[in-house]
């Protein structure tokens, strides 16, 4: 799929160089300008600022704008991008890192990353609000509707690796689990981690549970169990993630 324009923003305001200033002494580089899950097939990008390395100066929109009748592939990513003239483009190509917590579509650095958007195996955008780089799907989604359970009734000692990449974007520096453990044993726990032989968390049965923030080294996590549950075993959903852009 070619990239989409969806909005004529603005022309650049007399208050960039404003704006400018309160980004250098601040030490950020972008305020706003965050994409809203609006309807199956629409969001609102709020207004807003944000620095774009190329040409290098702050591009303001001065007002929220709407898109409606989007139609992109099921169970994928499309990634937003603020442009300088500024507009906004959705587009296939996955975000990279620029420089701090700037990022840039691709190796173009005239493209600022601002969100995501997920789609579900209808091809209907998965409901989510975005905040300050917090992003939660809402409502809380059904444990067993994909792409949310990312690990079901593990019932093996040994390590397995969790991929995440169908359910947070290449710039989640976090993601928000719930761990479940789905038997009445006592003392069978489930351990997790961002990296092979970690613990940052764990959660331990009967029917225990534990809601949890996890740094993210890449789309991946690893869980354990310390011992093998006669039944049921360790479930694992994603409810969010925190993204850097």
């Amino acid at each position: 799929m070619s990239d989409v324009l969806i909005s004529n923003l603005p022309t650049q305001s007399p208050e960039s160089a404003a704006a400018a200033a309160r980004f250098w002494t601040g030490g950020g580089s972008i305020w706003g300008v965050e994409p809203k899950w609006t309807s199956a097939n629409s969001i609102l990008v709020s207004s807003g600022s944000a620095l774009i390395p190329e040409p290098g100066f702050i591009v303001n929109v001065d007002q929220p704008i709407s898109q409606s009748g989007l139609s992109l592939p099921p169970s994928s990513f499309r990634h937003l991008y603020l442009t300088p003239d500024p507009n906004i483009e959705i587009s296939t190509t996955e975000p990279i890192h620029y420089f701090g917590n700037t990022w840039i579509k691709g190796n173009d650095n005239s493209r600022r990353y601002l969100g995501s958007l997920l789609t579900d195996e209808n091809s209907a955008l998965i409901r989510f609000r975005q905040d300050n780089g917090i992003v939660r799907y809402i409502p809380t989604p059904d444990p067993q509707r994909a792409p949310f359970q990312v690990l079901s009734a593990k019932n093996t000692i040994a390590e397995t690796r969790i991929d995440l990449s169908h359910v947070v974007p290449v710039t989640a520096i976090e993601a928000t689990a719930t761990l479940h453990m789905g038997n009445n044993e006592t003392d069978v726990m489930m351990t997790i981690g961002a990296l092979s032989g970690t613990q940052w968390a764990s959660v331990i049965s009967p029917s225990g549970t534990n809601q949890i923030q996890i740094p993210l080294v890449a789309r991946e996590l690893f869980a354990s169990l310390n011992k093998t549950p006669a039944y049921g075993g360790g479930n694992v959903y994603i409810t969010g993630y925190r993204l850097s852009r």
